[in-house]
Protein backbone atom coordinates (compact mmCIF):
# COMPACT_ATOMS: atom_id res chain seq x y z
CA UNK A 1 0.00 0.00 0.00
CA UNK A 2 2.84 1.80 0.65
CA UNK A 3 4.18 1.73 -2.65
CA UNK A 4 1.20 2.95 -4.25
CA UNK A 5 0.91 6.28 -2.65
CA UNK A 6 4.92 7.03 -3.83
CA UNK A 7 5.11 5.29 -7.22
CA UNK A 8 4.21 8.56 -8.73
CA UNK A 9 6.99 9.94 -7.71
CA UNK A 10 9.51 8.65 -10.84
CA UNK A 11 13.24 8.57 -11.36
CA UNK A 12 14.54 11.04 -14.07
CA UNK A 13 13.98 8.73 -17.07
CA UNK A 14 9.84 8.15 -16.00
CA UNK A 15 9.88 4.58 -16.19
CA UNK A 16 11.62 3.36 -12.65
CA UNK A 17 10.41 3.93 -9.29
CA UNK A 18 12.74 5.83 -7.01
CA UNK A 19 12.06 3.20 -4.54
CA UNK A 20 13.83 -0.02 -4.31
CA UNK A 21 11.51 -2.03 -3.72
CA UNK A 22 10.72 -2.86 -7.60
CA UNK A 23 13.92 -2.18 -9.01
CA UNK A 24 13.30 -1.31 -12.48
CA UNK A 25 10.11 -2.14 -13.02
CA UNK A 26 8.36 -0.11 -15.88
CA UNK A 27 5.16 2.30 -14.46
CA UNK A 28 3.02 3.48 -16.63
CA UNK A 29 0.33 5.51 -16.32
CA UNK A 30 -2.40 3.72 -16.64
CA UNK A 31 -1.64 1.05 -14.56
CA UNK A 32 0.76 0.65 -11.49
CA UNK A 33 2.23 -2.76 -10.47
CA UNK A 34 0.96 -4.14 -6.59
CA UNK A 35 1.94 -7.05 -4.66
CA UNK A 36 -0.48 -9.58 -4.02
CA UNK A 37 -0.74 -9.94 -0.10
CA UNK A 38 0.91 -13.28 1.48
CA UNK A 39 2.21 -14.13 -1.74
CA UNK A 40 5.76 -12.97 -2.37
CA UNK A 41 7.33 -12.36 -5.75
CA UNK A 42 3.64 -12.28 -7.67
CA UNK A 43 2.63 -8.91 -8.94
CA UNK A 44 -0.28 -7.89 -10.98
CA UNK A 45 -1.34 -4.88 -12.39
CA UNK A 46 -4.55 -3.31 -11.91
CA UNK A 47 -5.94 0.83 -12.45
CA UNK A 48 -4.03 3.54 -10.80
CA UNK A 49 -6.59 5.09 -8.37
CA UNK A 50 -7.23 8.43 -8.24
CA UNK A 51 -6.93 10.04 -4.60
CA UNK A 52 -8.42 12.89 -5.61
CA UNK A 53 -10.37 14.32 -8.70
CA UNK A 54 -9.61 17.80 -9.56
CA UNK A 55 -11.74 20.68 -7.84
CA UNK A 56 -14.29 22.89 -10.10
CA UNK A 57 -12.57 26.17 -10.15
CA UNK A 58 -14.99 28.81 -8.35
CA UNK A 59 -15.10 32.25 -8.83
CA UNK A 60 -13.59 34.11 -5.26
CA UNK A 61 -15.91 37.03 -4.29
CA UNK A 62 -15.07 38.72 -1.06
CA UNK A 63 -17.57 41.26 0.47
CA UNK A 64 -17.24 44.72 0.94
CA UNK A 65 -18.36 46.82 4.13
CA UNK A 66 -20.01 50.22 3.69
CA UNK A 67 -16.56 52.06 3.39
CA UNK A 68 -14.85 49.91 1.16
CA UNK A 69 -17.95 50.61 -0.94
CA UNK A 70 -17.36 54.18 -0.51
CA UNK A 71 -13.84 54.38 -1.37
CA UNK A 72 -14.93 51.93 -4.24
CA UNK A 73 -17.24 54.13 -5.85
CA UNK A 74 -16.63 58.12 -4.70
CA UNK A 75 -20.29 58.16 -3.20
CA UNK A 76 -21.08 58.47 0.00
CA UNK A 77 -23.77 56.14 2.35
CA UNK A 78 -27.02 58.00 1.62
CA UNK A 79 -26.36 58.54 -1.83
CA UNK A 80 -25.58 54.87 -1.93
CA UNK A 81 -28.53 53.84 0.12
CA UNK A 82 -30.76 56.36 -2.54
CA UNK A 83 -29.53 54.73 -5.77
CA UNK A 84 -30.09 51.44 -3.99
CA UNK A 85 -33.62 52.19 -3.64
CA UNK A 86 -34.01 53.63 -6.86
CA UNK A 87 -32.43 50.45 -8.10
CA UNK A 88 -29.78 51.66 -9.68
CA UNK A 89 -26.57 50.30 -7.44
CA UNK A 90 -26.72 46.66 -6.20
CA UNK A 91 -28.20 45.24 -3.40
CA UNK A 92 -26.65 44.64 -0.09
CA UNK A 93 -26.69 41.01 1.28
CA UNK A 94 -27.37 40.49 5.05
CA UNK A 95 -24.36 38.76 6.91
CA UNK A 96 -26.45 39.05 9.84
CA UNK A 97 -29.43 40.82 11.00
CA UNK A 98 -27.57 43.95 11.74
CA UNK A 99 -24.57 43.78 9.39
CA UNK A 100 -24.24 44.00 5.21
CA UNK A 101 -21.82 44.15 2.96
CA UNK A 102 -21.93 44.18 -0.93
CA UNK A 103 -20.39 41.53 -3.18
CA UNK A 104 -16.96 43.29 -4.80
CA UNK A 105 -18.18 41.89 -8.33
CA UNK A 106 -21.38 43.71 -8.08
CA UNK A 107 -19.75 46.74 -7.13
CA UNK A 108 -16.86 46.95 -9.61
CA UNK A 109 -19.09 46.35 -12.46
CA UNK A 110 -21.10 48.54 -11.09
CA UNK A 111 -18.30 51.28 -11.47
CA UNK A 112 -17.65 49.93 -14.71
CA UNK A 113 -20.50 50.33 -16.33
CA UNK A 114 -20.44 53.96 -15.20
CA UNK A 115 -16.76 54.11 -16.79
CA UNK A 116 -18.31 52.85 -20.21
CA UNK A 117 -21.63 54.95 -19.97
CA UNK A 118 -19.48 57.98 -19.87
CA UNK A 119 -17.12 57.27 -22.57
CA UNK A 120 -20.17 55.99 -24.93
Amino acid sequence: MLYMAFAALLQGDGNTPIFGDFPSMPVSVQSLPYRCAGVPGIEKERPMQVVHSARAVVPRDRLLRLPDVEAATGCKKSTIYKLMKEGGFPRCVYVTSRMVAWPESAVLSWVQARIEGAQA
